[in-house]
């Protein structure tokens, strides 16, 4: 998985779809702002404040 943060929010992207529900699971128990609906590889599964990506990491 990735991460690209910005000065406020970050985008989480994910490359394997395999495990796309278990990650997403992780994501939206923290500060998710965003859901996206991802149909192509990298996945962009949410943006999420950075308080929730050092939660998440």
């Amino acid at each position: 998985s990735k991460v690209k943060i910005n000065e406020d929010l970050a985008e989480v992207f994910y490359n394997d779809s395999g495990k796309l529900k278990e990650v997403k699971k992780k994501l939206f128990s923290s500060f998710v702002i965003e859901d996206k609906k991802p149909h192509k590889l990298p996945l962009i599964l949410a943006t999420i404040s950075k308080e929730g990506v050092k939660e998440w990491k």
